[in-house]
């Protein structure tokens, strides 16, 4: 794995941080790929890179296979869930130096409200509303532990013949913050199939399918496998669509 190609942000992409993570998480949590070695001669592609090992399984983007009945989507819907509760709970001091200490929510929101108005353009709201409702309305942090910040379908690998979740890609966003700052962000991506017309065209990942949880069944299930308790989501929910306006 390499950076793409052309102009980033300078904290972008960074292969040496990707590759610690994934060299700490693996024998803990075993959706990551194992990681055989680390590249910092730019001679060679460019830019720094990472080599690692290839995981056998399908990655979904917006569909999925005619094959697969409603029952295996549902199976590998739950895998999805189930995945994210499991990394939530694995012991974070394995990643402790990425641990910046209580105060995660208050970060996120000013740091996203902050590059959301230095992207801003004249042909795009200014989203002043929203950024002082999530400044106003945020809670304490619910915990402390591992997230993966990009949470999506078509950073997974799925095995069609287990029906389930076998591998986890892309952990550049990754570090110890709050699970259900994790989940909001992964759900802004999820497209009901009840969903408004203007909303479900946005779809990049195949959520609308039956089989498939809606966001609330994915809250749900997600409540139940962590033990962890939220009663009111709207919060995270906001915040997650705020984040991916700034990295779309």
């Amino acid at each position: 794995r390499r950076p793409p190609i052309g102009t980033k942000a300078v904290s972008a992409h960074d292969m040496k941080r990707e590759f610690l993570i994934q060299s700490r998480l693996k024998p803990v949590y075993d959706l990551v790929p194992h990681v055989i070695a680390l590249c910092e001669d730019h001679s060679i592609l460019g830019s720094d890179f990472y080599v690692m090992d290839r995981i056998q399984g399908e990655i979904f983007r917006r569909d999925v296979p005619e094959t697969l009945s409603r029952e295996d989507i549902s199976i590998m819907a739950t895998s999805l869930v189930s995945g994210l509760a499991q990394l939530h709970s694995v012991d974070a001091s394995v990643l402790a130096e990425l641990n910046k200490g209580p105060g995660y929510v208050t970060r996120q929101v000013e740091g996203w409200s902050k590059r959301y108005r230095s992207a801003l353009t004249d042909d795009v709201p200014d989203g002043e509303d929203v950024m002082n409702w999530l400044l106003s309305h945020k809670p304490d942090d619910v915990d402390s532990c591992i997230i993966h910040g990009d949470w999506r379908i078509d950073n997974m690998v799925f095995d069609l013949g287990q029906k389930k979740l076998v591998g986890v890609l892309d952990w550049e966003l990754a570090t110890v913050g709050d699970p259900l700052m994790d989940l909001g962000s992964a759900l802004a991506y999820w497209v009901d199939k009840d969903d408004e017309p203007m909303f479900a065209s946005l779809r990049r990942q195949p959520s609308h399918l039956d089989g498939m949880p809606t966001r609330k069944e994915f809250i749900a299930k997600y409540l139940e496998l962590s033990g962890r308790k939220c009663d009111d989501f709207t919060f995270y929910e906001v915040f997650g669509l705020l984040s991916i306006v700034r990295k779309d």
